[in-house]
């Protein structure tokens, strides 16, 4: 995987401006608004994080709410963990395997989508 970056801009009222560019060349550029500011930030907060630090910090610091179940993927429990001030889904198989303890970043209507990392 080759080294990405982000270059950002902020201005008044959280707008922000973002250039992202893989090994020295751009990529993408982002014009200003909220939803820039707001893709800039998970693209950036996951681009960096692995299952062992989503697992270990959060922004409350306390132990994270179970918010429901699941029956796919694999049966197991569904909590929240906030970090960042960006909610992401941790999906803990009722029957115990690495592979499937896994963030997402969408928990709706009982569906886990958009993967974000497995432990193993």
């Amino acid at each position: 995987m080759s080294a990405c970056s982000v270059s950002a801009t902020v201005t008044e009222g959280s707008a922000v401006a973002a250039t992202v560019t893989e090994a020295g060349v751009v990529v993408a550029t982002l014009a200003e608004s909220e939803a820039v500011s707001a893709i800039v930030k998970e693209f950036v907060t996951v681009s960096i994080l692995s299952w062992a630090y989503l697992v270990a910090n959060r922004d409350d610091g306390t132990v994270p709410t179970q918010v429901g179940t699941v029956t796919l993927p694999v049966p197991g429990r569904v909590f929240a963990y906030v970090l960042g001030g960006i909610t992401r889904y941790r999906l803990v198989p009722d029957s115990y395997s690495e592979s499937n303890d896994s963030f997402y970043s969408v928990f709706s209507s009982g569906t886990l989508s958009a993967l974000i990392v497995s432990r193993s």
